[in-house]
């Protein structure tokens, strides 16, 4: 079984009014599968337990919130150093996922890096 993780994405917004702008989460989770398809079939079931869940509802600006599943973004295989690596779990300096965007310049790069607001395309 191979070690995989899944970039689930989700709405959070007003529950009484979810129109105008939202916050949209990307939270990355950890799964162990046969392939990647069934990496993916974890991943919407965890996604349906999660958004199910009252304990991840909270509030934003002083009002509750509803948190919507709106898709996998994507699946990643981990890839561990070694002959056996598909049955060793993650370890310390394991890759887990990798996200790559495009700025307008190496300024931007950096003022991204050190967590500015600058604008991205997401790439991958």
């Amino acid at each position: 079984m191979t070690w995989y993780t899944a970039h689930l994405a989700f709405a959070i917004h007003p529950r009484e009014a979810p129109a105008g702008e939202i916050y949209v989460c990307e939270d990355v989770f950890l799964l162990q599968a046969a392939d990647r398809d069934a990496a993916s079939s974890a991943a919407l079931r965890l996604a349906e337990e999660y958004t199910g869940s009252d304990d991840n509802l909270a509030a934003l600006d002083g009002r509750p919130v509803a948190m919507q599943f709106l898709g996998v973004r994507k699946i990643v295989a981990i890839v561990n150093a070694g002959p056996d690596r598909d049955q060793l779990p993650p370890s310390s300096g394991t890759e887990l996922t990798s996200t790559f965007f495009k700025v307008k310049s190496l300024e931007s790069a950096r003022r991204l890096a050190a967590g500015a607001a600058v604008e991205v395309e997401l790439v991958k």
